[in-house]
C-alpha cells in the first residue's frame, strides 16, 4: 500500500468496474434474474424480487471453493 499509494486502489476500483460491467453484460444476454452492483472495489449480487432461493448461489460457490461474505452493511 505504501509503495503504490492511491494508484493501487484506483486500479482495483477500475478492475471491479470492468468485472461488474462484463458480468452484467453476460447476465443480461442470458436474461438472468441477477445483476452485480458495486461501489469502488466492493460488489454484491442483486436479485430480482421474484427469485425465491437466491441464497443457494452462495452454497454452489462454496462447493466450488469460492467463499464470499454475504453480509450486508445496511
Amino acid at each position: 500500500l505504501r509503495a503504490e499509494g492511491s494508484a493501487l486502489q484506483e486500479r482495483l476500483n477500475r478492475t471491479t468496474d470492468d468485472l461488474a460491467a462484463r458480468l452484467n453484460h453476460r447476465l443480461a444476454e442470458r436474461r438472468a434474474p441477477i445483476r452485480i452492483v458495486h461501489f469502488a472495489s466492493m460488489f454484491r449480487f442483486e436479485w430480482s424480487p421474484e427469485v425465491r432461493h437466491s441464497a443457494l448461489l452462495y452454497f454452489l460457490l462454496i462447493e466450488r471453493g469460492i467463499h464470499l461474505w454475504e453480509g450486508r452493511t445496511a
